[in-house]
């Protein structure tokens, strides 16, 4: 894994603070090349093919191509197999195959790779930059244009290098208050993270962009069933469990990570695995991933994490996230990415398990809930915060399921974001429903769609930012497009069957796991945000808010905390996005 940056002139100075700002990428070598129309810069991590023939930015031949690369493309010899007879290689990276890959397909080469990644190409005959990210945006890529620069990066704050102005984007800032993280639009006005499954070609004399999507989901593509969505998983598993580094399993002994680590044990001989708890056990998930590892015999770690960690580390975690963390699981990314580190430089995951194969509980009451919704009259919403929630979703039901999740996942009202702020936006559920597809039929499918390319998202930002602040490596097996592809293909039945979520994937389980693995309630890392709010936090928060630099500037109004409903989230969200203005705004 790696980090990238680059822009539409050339400064080597420039290029080489930038890549400054993303060594914790990529600690093992950097590079640049500029010319009179390009800046190109690359922080590496190796993984594959360890020597400096892997070094970046990487041409070919003739240099008239260029690359700078962030990623792994997990079938890269097969598609070098096919260029052998063309091309003649001096490395063992797929970074080389990619550059040949371009040389002879162009644009065309991006449905060809499976992997995670994000890279820009530049063209020096067709003066052209192409930038493109995997198909669910595991691998970030940010850019900024003003009609003049172009500049993109791993990550915003390399752009910030460049002294653009800092200005809030304020329907940003709206869904973030929302839903607790970000899309395409960052907090900062004018940058944008390219979309999953696109790409776009920046023509470096007209100054124009240019772009679109290079893979869709659709239904039915084939027919699978779980012996096919088993051969496929394993499959993918293999293809992630192979490095020329030591690989290793983030293990939270949930259904998702447990079964990547049985299905990747016989290709990882020294295999170490980690898990954190937070010292209650009723937050702690720890003896279900102990009892994986001692079923599959793994080297197993475990890190308790304590409040007072947090706070020690929150100025870190922020920086090196760029937007605020709202997301809970953001601590146990970066506390057991350190500890990782130690020992590993990959490590595999379950990431996207439970958008990819309906593992939410939402997938199992919001389709009843649009159905019986019918018989129910539209309710006036009255009475407390709580109750007016709950009418909301009912009421919400009856316009179909994507505006139920509109609704369900949101934290924040519009009424609530306006009555705690001094700007204007747009009501941000209008941004949520634009990732809604009327193309599929089947209503498990639209769900899943909306949560691979909301929830998802920002998941995928949460584990690549807190891994990468370490130098490692998270591989994700259940976001192989294939998988995806067969996920919309099978019937929902083996989604959710009387009652139990992620039907397939425990179907699978049971022939690799105990049953006490496989069988037990859904929980995930159960961050305790609400008991250290309650006990530790409380009063540092308090403070933060009655203080803040957001009223001051006058982007909330006074007591703003006061005006909205108490929950853990909220606060932690608020709070998290006072440490962030600190951090880029005053700092």
């Amino acid at each position: 894994m790696c980090g990238i940056n680059g822009f539409n002139f050339e400064d080597k100075n420039l290029i080489e603070k930038m890549n400054r700002l993303l060594k914790h990428r990529g600690p093992d070598s950097n590079g640049k090349y500029t010319d009179s129309s390009v800046s190109l810069g690359h922080t590496r991590l190796s993984i594959i093919d360890l020597s400096s023939a892997g070094n970046q930015p990487m041409s070919n031949e003739d240099e008239s191509v260029w690359i700078t690369y962030n990623g792994e493309a997990y079938n890269f010899k097969e598609l070098k197999n096919n260029l052998k007879k063309k091309y003649k290689f001096k490395s063992e990276t797929d970074t080389e195959v990619l550059i040949h890959l371009y040389e002879e397909h162009g644009r065309e080469m991006l449905p060809m790779l499976n992997g995670m990644f994000a890279f820009c190409i530049y063209d020096s005959n067709k003066k052209q930059l192409l930038l493109a990210r995997d198909r669910t945006g595991v691998k970030p890529l940010y850019y900024y244009f003003d009609g003049d620069k172009f500049i993109f990066s791993s990550e915003i704050k390399a752009i910030l290098a460049h002294k653009i102005p800092q200005i809030i984007n304020f329907n940003t800032l709206a869904f973030y208050l929302m839903y607790g993280y970000t899309l395409e639009h960052s907090l900062f006005n004018g940058i944008k993270q390219l979309l999953p499954a696109s790409y776009i070609i920046f023509d470096l004399e007209k100054k124009t962009i240019s772009g679109g999507k290079f893979w869709q989901l659709v239904e039915d593509r084939v027919q699978v069933g779980i012996d096919e969505i088993e051969l496929l998983l394993k499959d993918s598993v293999e293809k992630r469990a192979i490095a020329d580094v030591p690989v290793g399993s983030y293990l939270s002994g949930g259904i998702d990570s447990s079964i990547i680590t049985a299905l990747s044990s016989p290709y990882i001989d020294e295999y170490h695995t980690f898990n954190v708890n937070f010292g209650e056990e009723v937050y702690s998930e720890s003896k279900y991933a102990k009892m994986v590892s001692d079923h599959l015999g793994t080297i197993h770690h475990e890190l308790t994490i304590e409040v007072e960690n947090v706070i020690k580390e929150i100025k870190n975690i922020v920086w090196h996230y760029d937007d605020p963390i709202a997301e809970g699981g953001t601590i146990p990314n970066y506390f057991i990415s350190k500890l990782a580190k130690k020992y590993v430089t990959v490590a595999l995951a379950g990431e996207g398990g439970d958008e990819v194969f309906g593992g939410y509980n939402w997938y199992r009451y919001q389709p009843k809930l649009v159905r019986y919704s019918k018989f129910i009259p539209t309710l006036p919403e009255i009475g407390n915060s709580s109750k007016r929630k709950k009418i909301r979703m009912m009421n919400s039901a009856k316009k179909g399921i994507a505006e139920l999740q509109a609704n369900t996942h949101s934290w924040l009202s519009f009424g609530e974001i306006n009555d705690i702020s001094n700007f204007n936006f747009t009501n941000p559920k209008i941004k949520y429903l634009s990732h809604v597809n009327n193309n599929l039929k089947k209503t498990i499918n639209k769900m899943q769609y909306i949560d691979i390319n909301t929830l998802l998202q920002s998941y995928n930002q949460k584990s690549d930012r807190m891994t990468m602040a370490f130098a490692v490596e998270e591989r994700a097996p259940f976001q192989d497009y294939r998988l995806i592809d067969a996920s919309f293909s099978i019937p929902e039945n083996l989604k959710v069957n009387q009652g139990i979520e992620k039907y397939v994937i425990k179907k699978i389980g049971q022939k690799y796991l105990p049953n006490e693995v496989v069988n037990r309630e859904k929980r995930g890392y159960g961050v305790p945000i609400s008991y250290w709010i309650r006990t530790n936090l409380i009063e540092e928060i308090i403070s933060k808010f009655d203080s803040s630099n957001l009223i001051e500037d006058g982007i909330f109004i006074k007591d703003f905390y006061k005006k909205i409903r108490y929950h853990h989230n909220n606060y932690w969200s608020l709070y998290a996005l006072e440490l962030w203005y600190e951090n880029y705004f005053l700092s």
